[in-house]
């Protein structure tokens, strides 16, 4: 594992995250939602086979990576990307789930995420 298996992966999330803080109207009427929606859904094929290891060990570092990967997808309209954000809120659960309460300040935020989504 190298550190870098994790900061390109951050970088990539904090960008799409700053993005979608804007209100899901104006991602709607942007033209910004197709390019994050094709950044978001592109992400996975981009992860270092390090990362990948990690996952398939289920380390809690890298689920949590992909806890805020899946709370980006689920701000995404679910009227036009329905079928992307159901399984990202599936798989929230299913990560959460498998988290616990192991670190609640590491993964509450991508449950707010989420949360602030259905509220737009």
């Amino acid at each position: 594992m190298h550190l870098d298996d994790f900061t390109d992966l951050s970088r990539r999330l904090m960008t799409i995250l700053h993005a979608l803080k804007l209100r899901r109207r104006d991602l709607e009427t942007s033209d910004l939602i197709l390019d994050i929606a094709r950044y978001l859904f592109s992400l996975p094929n981009l992860l270092p086979d390090g990362f990948i290891g990690l996952l398939m060990i289920e380390d809690g570092r890298a689920q949590v990576m992909l806890l805020y990967y899946f709370a980006a997808v689920s701000r995404l309209p679910s009227e036009r990307f329905w079928w992307m954000r159901e399984r990202a809120v599936y798989m929230l659960e299913a990560i959460s789930t498998n988290l616990g309460d192991t670190c609640m300040e590491c993964t509450g935020r991508a449950r707010e995420i989420l949360d602030e989504g259905d509220s737009d």
